[in-house]
């Protein structure tokens, strides 16, 4: 059932996660006593290799898993339906995730938002990755001091990710403005 309560534990599902994608990608996959841990090592390939990403289905297999394992407690607190509103909201937000992370290295961006979170993204990995850990908001940067505004990002020419450049292997001149290639 579809109700006011159950919506803001959906909300408050999707905001949980966005929350739980920056301190995942700020302190696993950047922090030095992570090291050598799976997630660290796959984050640091990814960044090595901007085409890189771990298989989604087992990172979507194993957020529904860790989802579900704190499904049973949460229904206690909001019952089973409030719980599975705020699983699925949770899921949702790691999916949107999935899906925009993806996009930033492959596709050109659309909008003026798309090309906001690729300078903002793009920035954290071409350009200072202690700062712009967000990647579906930049909510968080701005909470936790590591928001840094971003008008234009110098990516590395053996780097560049194929939407942004030309059949020449140049910049795409619509690109110019946000982008240089070093």
């Amino acid at each position: 059932m579809v109700t006011v309560s159950n919506l803001l534990l959906f909300a408050t599902g999707y905001i949980v996660w966005s929350l739980t994608e920056y301190c995942l990608h700020r302190w696993g996959g950047h922090h030095r006593a992570c090291k050598g841990r799976v997630f660290h090592n796959a984050h640091t390939k990814h960044h090595r290799d901007p085409d890189f990403f771990e298989s989604t289905a087992m990172k979507l297999t194993l957020g529904l898993l860790l989802s579900s394992l704190v499904a049973l407690p949460l229904s206690f607190a909001v019952g089973a339906v409030g719980a599975a509103a705020l699983v699925i909201g949770f899921s949702a937000g790691q999916c949107t995730y999935e899906i925009i992370h993806r996009r930033i290295h492959t596709h050109a961006p659309i909008g003026w938002m798309g090309r906001a979170l690729r300078r903002h993204h793009l920035y954290h990995h071409f350009g200072n990755p202690d700062l712009n850990h967000g990647v579906i908001t930049r909510f968080w940067d701005r909470v936790f001091g590591t928001f840094e505004p971003v008008q234009q990002v110098k990516v590395p020419r053996k780097m560049a990710l194929r939407w942004m450049v030309d059949e020449r292997g140049s910049l795409a001149p619509r690109f110019a403005d946000e982008y240089t290639l070093r």
